[in-house]
């Protein structure tokens, strides 16, 4: 899955001055606490330069601890 596509396209409509977005690797889910349901993932090379638009654009919860 790569995250960077789309949010690289709406950082620039945000910001035609800006550069794309890289792509972002998503480190393989894992099962929360036996729930088959519930899945969770982490962004796996985010840097000090993506970290504040993912931010921006919600996605804490995506971030590595």
């Amino acid at each position: 899955m790569r995250a960077g596509s789309d949010a690289g396209k709406a950082e620039t409509e945000l910001n035609p001055e800006s550069e794309p977005l890289e792509e972002l690797d998503v480190v393989e889910p894992s099962r929360a606490m036996y729930n088959l349901e519930f899945l969770q993932f982490r962004l796996a090379n985010v840097n000090e330069k993506t970290k504040p638009i993912l931010s921006k654009f919600g996605l804490k919860k995506y971030l590595p601890e």
